[in-house]
């Protein structure tokens, strides 16, 4: 069995790049971008004001209480002043107005009172207290969003900020789906005797959309060695990447790696110790890749975490592509043992200590039932584990952030 790094750096040695197209930023959320987006301008563009308030010379308000002048008129965001403010003077001003020639502090409206003589200032204020100076985010011609950065609604309003009409992202790979097993029927039929639905192609599909892949269907394909090469060769006809589920490990009916020698494709590694999921592999076929993934679900959707999203990042661009890994405590005891690392499916919530992560009880990687509540898998090293209530430990979420 292959460590799960060296599996991961084989996949990712294997993923170059995808071609990259411009398209309307609104176009782009969930992708990577393919270039860096510098600043076409200051950013604040001048100094403003961050709270409604009143601008002022901060040194008028070292002896505060103080009552100083009051300009008249309002100063509103969008508009550019042209008063000078004199020492003794307060102007007022709203949040994101900028800020007038001569002034350099704002006070909040809340430390305030207007009398008959002017503004009374309870206290005082630092120079450039609450208000954004120019340029403090970043200046002109720096990079604002780096290439490989995937796009976010909250990088969609960087872009915006920045007069991005159009931006430059990686395209999204064409990627097909297909099961094998003839115990299977599809997910909106009846099983009969001794048969399943097909649940995997759907997770699967689901997990790709995610990315903003929109999975193409081969379909279920019956546990018969010729029929398995035909559809892995219709599969690479139309694909870049095409997953396999079922017929993955070793049993009479596991024809998946005959059928991949049969075409010809070059297998790069064929079990990864980890649990569950240990019966994958990855192959590539005139530049298409194919992950054979275990047949039972939760097999099939760990190794998908593991070592296909990876891949498709990669593909797309992404500068960090590896699941991100973070610290948190176990919320209950959890003994394992077996050569293999483990990825437990737990529940990760916000604590007084941090991360706590509580693991499910679960039967095995047939139970996707139980999976299906997690929303974390805590790693557990190889070897026999045991570990107490409070433990450190590793935990990788399940809905990434980044996607």
């Amino acid at each position: 069995m292959l460590a799960l790094e060296e599996a991961q750096r084989i996949v990712l040695e294997n993923a170059a790049p995808r071609p990259t197209s411009r398209v309307d930023v609104l176009q782009a959320l969930g992708g990577n971008l393919a270039e860096d987006v510098r600043a076409d301008r200051d950013q604040p563009e001048f100094d403003r004001s961050a709270m409604d308030g009143y601008a002022v010379h901060s040194e008028d308000l070292e002896t505060a209480p103080a009552t100083l002048a009051l300009h008249p008129g309002v100063i509103a965001a969008g508009c550019w002043p042209e008063l000078r403010l004199d020492r003794g003077h307060a102007a007022r001003i709203m949040t994101g107005a900028p800020l007038p020639q001569g002034a350099d502090a704002v006070q909040m409206i809340e430390e305030t009172q207007v009398e008959d003589a002017g503004v009374r200032f309870f206290k005082g204020v630092e120079k450039w207290e609450h208000v954004r100076r120019r340029g403090e985010d970043l200046r002109e011609g720096e990079v604002a969003v780096a290439a490989g950065t995937r796009i976010t609604p909250a990088v969609l309003g960087v872009l915006a900020s920045f007069g991005c009409a159009t931006v430059s992202v990686y395209d999204p790979p064409v990627v097909g789906v297909m099961t094998t097993g003839s115990e299977l029927v599809e997910y909106n039929e009846v099983p009969g005797p001794g048969q399943i639905r097909n649940s995997n192609s759907l997770a699967l599909l689901g997990l790709l959309y995610r990315h903003g892949i929109e999975g193409g269907y081969i379909g279920k394909i019956p546990d018969e060695i010729e029929q398995i090469v035909e559809a892995l060769g219709r599969g690479i006809e139309s694909a870049d990447l095409l997953l396999v589920t079922g017929g993955a490990s070793e049993g009479d009916f596991d024809l998946v790696a005959a059928a991949l020698a049969r075409i010809g494709a070059t297998v790069f590694f064929h079990k990864v110790a980890i649990k569950p999921g240990k019966p994958v592999s990855f192959a590539k076929m005139g530049g298409k890749a194919i992950f054979s993934l275990p047949g039972n679900p939760v097999s099939a959707v760990v190794a998908f975490h593991l070592l296909v999203d990876p891949y498709i990042r990669k593909l797309t661009g992404s500068a960090d592509p590896l699941p991100r890994v973070y610290r948190g405590r176990l919320a209950r005891p959890f003994r394992k043992g077996g050569p293999r690392r483990h990825f437990v499916p737990a529940v990760c919530r916000n604590a007084p200590v941090g991360l706590e992560a509580e693991p499910l009880e679960f039967r095995g990687s047939g139970d996707m039932v139980a999976f299906a509540k997690a929303n974390c898998m805590i790693v557990v090293a190889e070897g026999d584990v045991v570990l107490a209530p409070g433990a450190e430990v590793e935990i990788q979420l399940l809905e990434d952030p980044r996607a």
